[in-house]
């Protein structure tokens, strides 16, 4: 995996103009899925 693309969840919000809670909403719910999450640090 190449971290140098890898956005935190704060960061990716931020960028998408929404809060971490509802980004991770979206994702739960099909929308703004990411393509991959590692699983150690979080990073999208």
């Amino acid at each position: 995996m190449n971290h140098e693309k890898l956005l935190s969840i704060g960061a990716f919000a931020q960028a998408a103009m929404l809060s971490p809670k509802a980004l991770r909403l979206h994702g739960d719910r099909g929308l703004l899925v990411p393509v991959s999450v590692d699983r150690f640090a979080g990073y999208r």
